[in-house]
This record gives C-alpha cells, structure tokens and sequence, in this order.
C-alpha cells in the first residue's frame, strides 16, 4: 500500500455504502469526532461528486450497484488529480483477498464487522493516515467477520449481476467443459425458443441439433487450447434464425474450465447482407446479358431464390397499353401462362400498372380487386402476393410480382422494398435494351441510306472522271492543232508577219500553251481521284529536285524581280518518289508563290528531315498570305483564295488540288500556314524516305 503522508489532516470525508443503515450510523459517528461527512449510496454517485470536489479522504464500500468500490478506487488512484486522496476499503467478503485489494492501490482495508467494530476500525485508521503511523497491509478485522454477514453481502452482488444479465438485451449462455448448459438468461432462451430452466444441464448438441452444435463444440476445443480468456465467433442457424455466437474460454481450475457464450440475433444483418449481394449480382446481370428475355429470366430465377416464394412473373404492357403479356413465369405452373395476356384494367397486376404504385397483399382470396383466371386456367392457388410496378422517369413497363412466401411468413415490407429496388433496375435495363435495339434498328437503316449514296457518289465519280477525261482528251486534239500552226506562223515558215501579226499570233499560242496545261492538269487530277494514275518510284536526290523546279520558273521570277533561293538539309540525300510527280508538285507550289508574289519579293524553298523517315519541304513565299478560313478550302478542286484572285491571276484551282492528290498517293500530306493577308505563305509537304508509309497529320 502506498506510504501515509505526515502531514494529512483528513476532515472532510466521501462516505459511500449502499447499506444506508451503516452510512447513517457511521457518518454520526465521525461527525461527533469532528469529522465532515458526505454520504453516497453507490459508485456512480460518488463519481459525480468527485468530479467536482476533492474531499481529504473516501470511504468506500466494495459490493455497490450501478459501479462498485473497486471501479471508483481504480478510477481515483489512476487520475492524477486524485490520487492523493487516501482510501479506505470497507468489505464483507474478501477474507483472503488481500493481495486484490492491494492492486487497486487503496490505503487501507476494513472489515464489516458489527457496526460498534466497524467504526471503532475506521476510527483507528483515520488516526493513523493522519499522524503517519503504520497502516496494516491485511484487512482489518478480517479473520472476525460473521458468516451471516458475508452471506448477505455475497447475495446482495449475486442478485446485482443476476439482475443484470436476466434484462441484458443479448443472450449470454454459460457451458462447462463437457459443453453442458450451466446458466442460460433470459434472452438467450428467447433466441433459441427454449425456457431457461428447461436449458439448463442441457448437452449444446440437444439444444442445437448435431450440424450447428459441431461448429461451435470445435470452436470451443480450439479456444480451450489458447490462454484464458480467449474468445471465438461462429454464426449458426437456429430455428428459423441466424445467430452469432461469441465464445470466451474460462480456464478455471476448481470447476474445469468451460465457456462463456454471448449470444447476437444477426437473422437481419446477415439477411440484408445476403440482399445486397443478390442486387450486386443482379446489376452485373442487367448489365452484361444483352438479350431482354435472357436476362428478365436469370434475374426472376435469382428472386425466386433470395425472396423464397413459390412463383414469380414479370408481365409487360403491350405497345397500345391495353393489356399486359406474361413475358416471364416461375413456378410450378408458370411455363402455362407464358405468353398469354391479361387485362391492363382488371387484376392486382393492372391496378399497379395504371397507377405506378406498389402493393402487398396478404390474402388475395378476398382483395376484390384479384384477377382469379389466371389461377383458374392453372390450378394454382394465389394466397399473397406483392406486386411492384416496372418504372422508369418516363413510363411504366409492366410489372414484378411474387408469390407465396415458401415459409408460409406474409411479405414484409423489406420484402417490398428489396423487389421494388429490383425492380427499378430491371425497369432501366428492359427500357435500355429497348432502346439500343431502336438505336440499331435506326442505325442499320442509316447504313443502308450511306451504303445507298455511296455506291451513287461512287457512280457518279467514275462517270465525272469519265466525262473529265473524255473532255480532256477532246480539248487536247483541237489544241494541238491551235498550237501546231500557231508556232508555225509565230516561226514564219509560210512568209512574214507583220508587227501586228506576230504578237496576236504570240497571244494565240501563250493562251493555247496557258489552256493546254489546264486540260493537263485536269486530266492529271481526274486519273489521281479516279486511282487510274500510277506512280514510277526511283531514288531522287532531293537537292537536285529543288534545283530542277528553280530552273524551271527561274526566268518568271526574274521578270518580276523575285527572288529565289533554296536550303536543303545536309543530311538530306534521296526519297523514293515518283521523278516527275515530284517535280510536277514542286512546280506547282514554286509558280504559285512566284505567282501571288509582289514584284521584288521572295520566293525560297527549304528540305530538311523530320521524324527519321520523313523528308519535309516547304516553299515560302512574301506574297499576298492565307486568310485562316481558306487555309483548307484552297486545296479543294477549282477554288482559289479570294474571288477577286481568279480575276486577278490566271488560274482555275487545280493546281494545289493536284499537288494534294499526289502527295497523298506517295503517302504524304500537304497544309499551310500563314500569318495571314499580306504576310505571306508557307506550303509544306511531307513524303516518306520509302514508299509504304503514312504521314503523321500536320
């Protein structure tokens, strides 16, 4: 025990015994020896009370309702704003518990003797706390008790706990080590639907059949085996329940051991457990099965199974709404309905249906509103029922329902809830399937309709290309012949011209050359679209390219003071292209920036390597630029920039259409880009060091 402090003066004293006889004469007693006393009936009292003021000694009695002395000595000597505080034990029923009264840290241990000992005892002990002098360790007076006092004291805690466990809302039952029934309370013969006397001494084999009390016999060995106090859980079925028992070894010596089982009715928890799996599992279904009638089936299949009924259907409205189609029928007659129809107007099935609410009903016989065909057609006998409405935010389907609990229990309303969550899935999913199957419909028909004016574009591009080429050649014959005597007379092989004469004859034969290369082009671009123009690919040096093309429009460059200049890469050696495919795009882009070039501007042509297999060129000009929304249309077939530029610059669109063409058939890509009007243009195309591969989009 703790050492006394000399200089304690104790006046005011906590006295807490629930024997209100002994706190009365007690408190008389030390108040006329000066003392300040302060009576509580039990534990929790005294708590209170020195949760607010520290008195300079408590005693305290050990057996007390609600908390007994040991909690409140516990409580004062493990805060360390209390501690301080000396106390005194007052007990009638631990003679040989010395070294247990000492854990709890008291200060002194007193018997219940007759009252006159008693307090003569806690006299004597105040005495001594105060003036320092040696408090015995043992219980004072302890080997005095009487027997009748110890009885009652020991009867008095017996009937405290009994209490306890007899309104204890869990089951608690207590088995020796040969699992025989020692103590059963009341909740516990409730749960397994026995009396409490009849439990007693009963084998847990007798009292819960062989299957159940097996699992629970073995965890029962497997915790013997472990340290004392150890503890196990197993939920097992009883009766018509499902109940967790949770089991605490008692090793004790004197009566061999045993077992302290605490009884939980989980029938509910592990129920809805077992639902809410079911609607996990019905979600994926409604998900992954893509047929409706499939899937409509599984899903009854399983509520047959989690709801334990004896028949359940799905009946759908028909498109008109004024009957409902049996589309799924479980049961021992439902293959018989299948497919045939009731009444939207008349039943509990059309009740719910037109008015979108659910419905128990727990004796069908008698609902006038019951629909008896059904049972008269298959001599099935519909005692309850409940029925919920297939709906979705727009409209309701059908309708659910099931028949007969298999256990004869009526439906509740978790029942109601768990099929109208079902339900409203299966609503969702029927009204998805609906509509992917209209979606495909509808898609199938836009197929046929793009299928259908497809093969009309395909048909009139061949026809068109047919026609260009047709065309093209019919242009070229007369304007071979326009040329062939033009450059004869323009040569004077038949007599002079006169001034006049020579230039219109140059006029005549630089728009024929001007038409001729039209005509060329279009044919060019016909042949390309058409896939009738092929491609002779052969290494050609990229430099010598560039320098071929310069050559070429060099001298209309020169007539406008252009500049032109040209920057190739020196890792650039040769791409595998078409010689004069190439040439004839580089040609292309080279007149066109020489073309919509103002007069001393500049024209320059660049190649360099991109991406390790792909030869880029670009052709920059300081011309009239690009305005953003032209960027792509000027690539397409007889369009220019500007409306005012075909007026301007002789031209009819075809040549960037055709450079895109060919480009595209080497595998490449073609764009622009420009800061816009008046700050000039750079074409870029891009084709692969080796034929066979696509260009990345620019």
């Amino acid at each position: 025990m703790p050492l006394p402090d000399p200089e304690r003066r104790l006046r005011r004293i906590l006295l807490v015994d629930n024997d209100r006889v002994i706190v009365t004469l007690l408190r008389d007693a030390l108040e006329e020896r000066g003392y300040l006393v302060t009576p509580a009936f039990d534990g929790l009292e005294a708590l209170e009370y020195l949760a607010t003021d520290h008195p300079d000694c408590v005693i305290l009695d050990m057996v007390m309702p609600k908390v007994d002395g040991a909690g409140v000595c516990r409580a004062i000597k493990e805060d360390p704003s209390r501690r301080h505080i000396p106390v005194v034990l007052l007990t009638a029923t631990a003679t040989e518990g010395e070294a247990t009264l000492r854990t709890l840290g008291a200060d002194a241990c007193i018997a219940k003797r007759d009252i006159a000992r008693t307090i003569e005892d806690v006299t004597e002990t105040l005495t001594r706390l105060e003036s320092g002098g040696a408090v015995p360790e043992s219980v004072v007076g302890g080997e005095r008790l009487q027997p009748r006092q110890l009885v009652v004291e020991l009867l008095r805690a017996n009937q405290s706990i009994a209490h306890l466990l007899r309104v204890l809302g869990e089951g608690v039952l207590v088995a020796d080590s040969a699992s025989r029934v020692t103590y059963v309370n009341a909740a516990a013969g409730r749960l397994l639907e026995r009396g409490e006397a009849a439990c007693l001494g009963m084998p847990l084999r007798a009292l819960l059949g062989q299957g159940a009390a097996a699992a629970l016999e073995e965890t029962l060995r497997r915790l013997a085996r472990t340290a004392d106090g150890a503890t196990g859980d197993v939920v097992l079925p009883c009766r018509d329940r499902l109940v967790r028992f949770t089991a605490t070894h008692l090793a004790g010596a004197e009566d061999g051991g045993g077992a302290v089982l605490v009884l939980r009715d989980e029938t509910a928890i592990l129920r809805r457990i077992e639902e809410l799996s079911a609607l996990n599992e019905l979600s994926a279904l409604f998900i992954t099965v893509g047929d409706q009638a499939s899937m409509l089936r599984l899903v009854m299949e399983r509520v047959v199974t989690l709801m334990r009924v004896e028949a359940a259907s799905v009946l759908l409205a028909r498109p008109d709404g004024q009957a409902l189609t049996f589309a799924i029928a479980l049961g021992e007659k439902g293959s018989a309905i299948e497919g045939q129809e009731v009444p939207a107007d008349q039943g509990i099935a059309g009740w719910v249906y037109r008015r979108g609410q659910a419905l128990i009903v727990p004796d069908a016989r008698n609902d006038p509103r019951f629909f008896s065909e059904v049972d008269g057609r298959t001599h099935f006998e519909t005692r309850s029922m409940i029925c919920v409405p297939l709906k979705t935010r727009r409209r309701v389907l059908g309708v659910i329902q099931t028949i007969n609990r298999v256990d004869g229990v009526p439906f509740s309303t978790e029942d109601l809830n768990l099929l109208g969550a079902i339900a409203l899935h299966a609503a969702n999913a029927i009204e998805n399937l609906q509509l992917i199957q209209e979606l495909r419909a509808h898609s199938e028909g836009l197929v046929g309709a793009v299928r259908a004016r497809t093969e009309e574009l395909v048909e009139a591009s061949r026809y068109k290309a047919q026609f260009l080429a047709n065309m093209s050649h019919e242009l070229r014959t007369p304007l071979n012949s326009i040329l062939g005597f033009s450059e004869v007379l323009e040569q004077q092989l038949f007599g002079p011209l006169t001034e006049r004469q020579a230039r219109y004859v140059g006029n005549v034969l630089k728009a024929g050359r001007h038409l001729l290369a039209l005509v060329e082009n279009l044919l060019e671009l016909t042949r390309a679209q058409a896939g009738t123009l092929t491609l002779s690919p052969s290494p050609v040096v990229a430099a010598e390219a560039l320098q071929r093309a310069l050559e070429a429009i060099r001298a209309r460059a020169t007539a406008k003071g252009i500049t032109l200049a040209a920057e190739v890469d020196p890792t650039v050696t040769a791409v595998e292209a078409d010689p004069e495919r190439l040439h004839q795009i580089l040609l292309n882009l080279l007149e066109n920036g020489v073309k919509f070039t103002q007069e001393g501007g500049a024209v320059r042509v660049s190649a360099r390597l991109t991406g390790g297999e792909w030869l880029e060129i670009a052709v920059r000009d300081t011309g009239i630029g690009v305005k953003p929304e032209d960027s792509e249309r000027i690539f397409q077939e007889f369009e220019m920039g500007d409306a005012a530029l075909s007026r301007q610059h002789q031209g009819a669109g075809l040549g960037l259409a055709l450079c895109r063409s060919l480009g595209e058939m080497h595998g490449g890509r073609i764009w622009v880009t420009s800061a816009g009007e008046g700050q000039g243009s750079t074409f870029t195309f891009t084709l692969p060091l080796r034929q066979g591969k696509s260009a990345p989009r620019p």
